[in-house]
C-alpha cells in the first residue's frame, strides 16, 4: 500500500499551504469511516497543540496509507467548506514535473539560467524551504 512518487511530491509541496490554511481535524471523519486512519493516529496528531504542526504530522501519516488515501484526502477537500482551493492546488501539484522556471541569462539565448524553489521534506517531517540557482 504505497502512495505514488507524483502524490507524494504534491503533499509535500503543498504542505505550506496546508499548514497555513487547513485544520486537519476536520479530515479525520472520512479517514476514520474509510478505515484509513485509526484512532491512535487521531491522538498522536492531536497531542500536537499547534496547527501547522499538526498538518505536518497528518500529512507524513497519509502519505503513508497509499494512494486511496490520497484521493480520499482530496475528496474530502473538495467537499469540506472553504477547502476547495486545497484540493485544485494539490492536483495542479501532482501534473508538474518541475517546479520552477528556466530562462536565458544571456542575450545570445545560448546559455541558461535555472530557477527551482519549494520546501524539502524530512522524513521526521519538517520543512526546509529550498532555492536552487544554477548559473552555467
Amino acid at each position: 500500500m504505497t502512495m505514488d512518487w507524483d502524490q507524494r511530491r504534491a503533499l509535500n509541496l503543498a504542505l505550506p499551504m496546508l499548514c497555513q490554511d487547513l485544520d486537519v481535524r476536520r479530515c479525520f471523519p472520512p479517514l476514520l469511516a474509510e478505515h484509513l486512519f485509526g484512532e491512535d493516529d487521531i491522538d498522536f496528531i492531536n497531542a500536537e497543540p499547534i496547527s501547522s504542526l499538526r498538518a505536518i504530522k497528518f500529512i507524513r501519516i497519509l502519505k503513508q496509507r497509499g494512494s486511496r488515501a490520497y484521493h480520499v484526502f482530496l475528496n474530502t477537500l473538495r467537499q469540506l467548506e472553504g477547502t476547495i482551493h486545497l484540493a485544485h492546488h494539490i492536483e495542479e501539484l501532482h501534473g508538474l514535473s518541475v517546479l520552477g522556471h528556466v530562462q536565458p541569462s544571456s542575450n545570445d539565448g545560448n546559455s541558461v539560467s535555472l530557477f527551482m524553489s519549494g520546501y524539502l521534506i524530512h522524513d521526521n517531517g519538517d520543512a526546509t524551504p529550498l532555492m536552487i540557482i544554477i548559473i552555467p
